[in-house]
C-alpha cells in the first residue's frame, strides 16, 4: 500500500508557544489511524493542518503525494473533514443542508442529486434526508456531518474527536457508518480522540502529549513491542506514555 498521510518534522507555534514539535508520522492508504491524546495535547492542531486550515510553522505534509505546501488546491479536493463543531444549519433539512455542501462541487442539479443518494445509501440516511436538521439526535447529527464531508467524494477522512459528548449508542451508530465506509470504498479514516476504547477501529496508532508523538505505529507492532515491558493493552500504553511524559 502507498502513503497516504506524510508528516516529516513538523511544527506549529504561537507567538513562542509549539502546539506541536517536530512530529513525524506515516498513515498507509486505506488504513483507520487514531490520534490519541489528552486535551491540549496538540490534536486538533494537527488535524487543522491537515485539513489544510492551518499552515505548520516548519516542516512538511504530503497527501497522496501533493505537497500541503505547493498543492494545497489539491488536497482540498482528496480530503472530508468532520469538524468538532458543528458546521450544519438547524433550519434546513439533512436533504437540503447536503444540496448546499454539494452545489459546492458540482455545476449541475443532477450531479449533486445524484451524489445526496449515494451518501445517503453509504450511510443509511434515507429517513433522515427529509427530517429538520435540528431536531435529529446527537449521533444522527454526527452521521449528518459525515455526510457532509462525503459530498465531495474524499479519498481520506479527517475527523477532529468524531464521538465527543456522544452516548454509547450514538457513538456505536457513528462507528458503523465508519467501518463500513472504510470496507466498502476502502477509505483512509485518521481520527483524534481522547476516548482509548476507540483504538479498538483503528489499525494504526499514535499517540501525542505535550506537542510531542510519544508512541506511533501499526497497532499490532505497538502493542507486540510494549508487551515485552509490561504493557499488554492500548489502555495501558496510553496511561503509561503520559504517567512518564507528563510526570503523574
Amino acid at each position: 500500500m502507498k502513503p497516504c498521510i506524510q508528516v516529516d518534522h513538523v511544527s506549529r507555534q504561537y507567538g513562542k508557544t509549539k502546539a506541536v514539535s517536530e512530529i513525524s508520522f506515516s498513515i498507509l492508504q486505506g488504513q483507520i489511524s487514531a490520534f490519541l491524546g489528552p486535551n491540549g495535547a496538540g490534536k486538533s492542531t494537527t488535524m487543522n493542518m491537515l485539513s489544510t486550515l492551518l499552515t505548520p510553522t516548519s516542516g512538511k505534509i504530503m497527501v497522496e503525494g501533493y505537497s500541503m505546501e505547493k498543492q494545497k488546491e489539491e488536497i482540498k479536493r482528496i480530503i472530508g473533514v468532520v469538524f468538532q463543531e458543528d458546521v450544519l444549519d438547524n433550519e434546513l433539512t439533512v436533504y437540503e443542508n447536503l444540496y448546499y455542501r454539494g452545489s459546492l462541487y458540482y455545476a449541475d442539479k443532477q450531479s449533486v442529486i445524484d451524489q445526496i443518494n449515494e451518501v445517503a445509501n453509504q450511510l443509511t440516511l434515507q429517513k433522515l434526508l427529509p427530517k429538520r436538521y435540528g431536531t435529529c439526535s446527537g449521533g444522527q447529527k454526527r452521521i449528518c456531518q459525515i455526510g457532509r464531508a462525503l459530498m465531495s467524494k474524499p479519498r481520506l477522512l479527517l475527523l477532529d474527536e468524531p464521538t465527543i459528548g456522544l452516548d454509547p449508542l450514538a457513538r456505536n451508530l457513528v462507528w458503523n457508518s465508519l467501518l463500513k465506509l472504510n470496507r466498502q470504498l476502502k477509505m483512509t479514516i485518521f481520527f483524534s480522540t481522547h476516548y482509548m476504547e476507540e483504538t479498538v477501529n483503528a489499525d494504526h496508532i499514535c499517540i501525542i502529549s505535550q506537542g510531542h508523538i510519544m508512541v506511533c505505529g501499526e497497532k499490532d507492532r505497538v502493542l507486540k513491542e510494549y508487551k515485552k515491558i509490561g504493557s499488554l493493552s492500548i489502555q495501558e500504553i496510553y496511561m503509561d506514555v503520559l504517567r512518564e511524559d507528563l510526570a503523574l
